[in-house]
């Protein structure tokens, strides 16, 4: 089964990496201190980033029969990606959606996720959306996004 890796590990996922890095930066000057010094500071501001992505994406061509997501992240890794107040949720289900959307960005794209995460409710959107602004932390950092 594949497991979820860093977005610097996938070429193919650049151009949605400098998209994400570009509403970032636009997001960032609108701030009246545009220094983030906490890391909830930056959470947010990736997260607004991505939450305006996704209401830019399309639902066309949201690729989902071709990557289905349940069953696509090792067990063992399962808490890794997901955000704090999912890891002692019951819902499985939820989880793996969560889990498997996070999958798709790194294999697929991040907007192709986007896109998809578009078709469940709020709160697994809102869970994809903290996972994700974790996982593109790292990423913007080393771009001088963030």
């Amino acid at each position: 089964m594949p497991n979820i890796e860093n977005f610097s590990e996938k070429k193919e996922i650049e151009k949605d990496l400098e998209k994400v890095g570009a509403r970032v930066e636009q997001n960032k000057e609108k701030l009246e201190s545009p220094q983030l010094e906490k890391p909830e500071e930056k959470k947010e501001l990736v997260k607004k980033s991505v939450k305006q992505l996704t209401e830019e994406t399309s639902l066309e061509s949201a690729d989902v029969q071709e990557h289905p997501v349940s069953d696509k992240v090792k067990k063992d890794d399962e808490d890794e990606y997901l955000p704090d107040y999912m890891e002692d949720d019951e819902d499985e289900e939820a989880k793996n959606i969560v889990e498997g959307l996070l999958q798709i960005a790194v294999d697929k794209g991040i907007l192709k996720a986007l896109r998809k995460s578009k078709k469940y409710p709020p709160f697994i959107q809102d869970a994809f959306h903290d996972g994700l602004s974790d996982k593109l932390i790292p990423e913007l950092e080393k771009r001088g996004k963030i």
